[in-house]
């Protein structure tokens, strides 16, 4: 036996040092799932806070009634932070900071209850010369409408 370790060290070394590798490897994948999972949790927390959910609400209320509030109204910066969270989640998920099954599994019938309302926002706001899109926004409008479709289309098999 100890023949054989000394004739073939170079490979027990090889073999050593790809298990080092292989286990770095895993380490490395799973601080970056973490990180993903741990900046998802950051993002849903602020999106369930009571001053997102109040901006939804205005947002709603103001589509309803077809007025949205001038840009220094407070009820302005309300329903910004609330869409501009989801902005944001979405150039996450865009980027694969956050888990895009996770993130659509969680938020799908959201994005799409606030869809119509956020793009008539988005309207109101060029209008008034604020020609700044929420590219995160949209892409999330899109993947969740894409989700969903196939959500009811697994249910109904």
């Amino acid at each position: 036996m100890l023949e054989w370790v000394a004739s073939n060290k170079d490979l027990i070394a090889l073999l050593i040092s790809l298990l080092a590798l292989v286990i770095g490897l895993a380490t490395v994948l799973i601080a970056v799932r973490q990180a993903r999972l741990d900046t998802y949790a950051r993002m849903h927390e602020a999106l369930v806070q009571h001053t997102a959910a109040h901006g939804r609400k205005l947002l709603f209320l103001a589509w309803r009634d077809r007025q949205f509030p001038g840009t220094a109204d407070a009820d302005w910066d309300q329903i910004n932070h609330a869409l501009a969270l989801y902005d944001t989640l979405g150039t996450y998920v865009r980027r694969r900071l956050v888990p895009r099954r996770l993130v659509l599994a969680a938020w799908h019938k959201q994005l799409l209850a606030i869809e119509k309302a956020a793009e008539a926002f988005q309207e109101h706001r060029r209008k008034l010369g604020i020609s700044q899109p929420w590219v995160g926004l949209g892409y999330l409008f899109v993947k969740a409408s894409k989700y969903s479709r196939r959500f009811w289309r697994r249910r109904s098999h």
